[in-house]
């Protein structure tokens, strides 16, 4: 995301969510989830 132009954006969130906030070039905000299933 970062290498298509996408900067991380502190909305408040802290820093023990599992979700980044991001926000795209035009400044539009979007979640990032990591995962929560299962590695095998």
């Amino acid at each position: 995301m970062l290498g298509l132009g996408a900067t991380k954006t502190d909305v408040g969130q802290g820093s023990d969510r599992n979700w980044v906030v991001m926000a795209d070039p035009e400044g539009n905000e979007f979640c990032v989830l990591r995962t929560l299933a299962p590695q095998n």
